[in-house]
């Protein structure tokens, strides 16, 4: 089992891409939202959040919980949320969020 791991990064002024890695299920100690969110805070501005999911392995229902409390607070600060970098099963299931 490859442990989960979330990394942001600037891929253009005012914008970062949340790279998600590992295997995101149950037991395998999933970053907590909120930690993920105080990070966005913390690095300023943006007004556009991408997401790489290119080194996603595995995934369970608790990416899905983890995306929803993201993206609720970028819907709240105002940040544009782009989830084409999400595996489509993914995408789905948030568009029916």
């Amino acid at each position: 089992m490859t442990r989960p791991s979330l990394e942001f990064m600037p891929t253009a002024p005012d914008e970062l891409t949340l790279r998600l890695t590992g295997e995101w299920r149950l037991g395998s100690g999933i970053p907590a939202a909120a930690d993920a969110i105080g990070q966005l805070a913390a690095l300023g501005p943006c007004q556009r959040l991408r997401f790489a999911a290119d080194g996603l392995t595995r995934w369970d229902s608790l990416l899905l919980t983890f995306l929803i409390q993201v993206v609720n607070h970028c819907e709240t600060a105002g940040i544009t949320v782009e989830n084409h970098g999400l595996p489509e099963g993914v995408q789905g299931l948030l568009a029916l969020a």
